[in-house]
């Protein structure tokens, strides 16, 4: 099974092999680089994921960097509000990974954080991705109609909002 875990230097070739895909770029917010590059690659693993606030972890199976995983607090008034997003490498989609990726951390923000409001925004057309939230136990708060212009998709996409309270 997989597990988070800090990024290390050795995931950069991992990690570029997994980014390096227009399929799983195609529903993350556009500052995820396309074309991925090994300068990417290794930013984000030695330096990138230490500079932004928050947590943001490799997900690991058998050893071997396959996706990745983070939150991000909010701020001031919005400080018990975090962030989550997530993608995992093409080859292990429809595996259960991403679903047990968000458990995880969503457990380990609960247990380890002052956050109580968890929420993650979802370009209408990703599907998998809000099954991956449903499971997990986080509810849609609301729609965003038009909110997200992308060309690649043929222009405007609505947001989906999901997040899940802690109690």
């Amino acid at each position: 099974m997989i597990k988070l875990r800090e990024y290390e230097k050795r995931d950069a070739s991992a990690n570029l092999k997994y980014a390096n895909n227009p399929e799983v770029g195609r529903y993350l917010f556009e500052t995820f680089p396309s074309p991925y590059t090994m300068d990417d690659s290794i930013w984000w693993t030695s330096v990138g994921h230490k500079e932004l606030a928050g947590i943001h972890n490799a997900i690991d199976l058998d050893g071997e960097c396959i996706g990745s995983i983070g939150a991000t607090p909010g701020e001031m008034e919005d400080r018990f509000t975090w962030e989550i997003g997530y993608w995992l490498g093409q080859p292990h989609w429809g595996k259960g990974y991403g679903t047990e990726a968000l458990r995880q951390m969503t457990e380990y923000l609960f247990q380890n954080t002052e956050a109580k409001r968890l929420f993650a925004p979802v370009l209408a057309p990703n599907k998998a991705s809000m099954k991956i939230l449903e499971k997990c136990g986080f509810v849609l708060e609301g729609v965003h109609v038009c909110a997200v212009f992308r060309e690649s998709e043929g222009g405007f996409l609505d947001e989906h909002l999901f997040a899940r309270i802690q109690v």
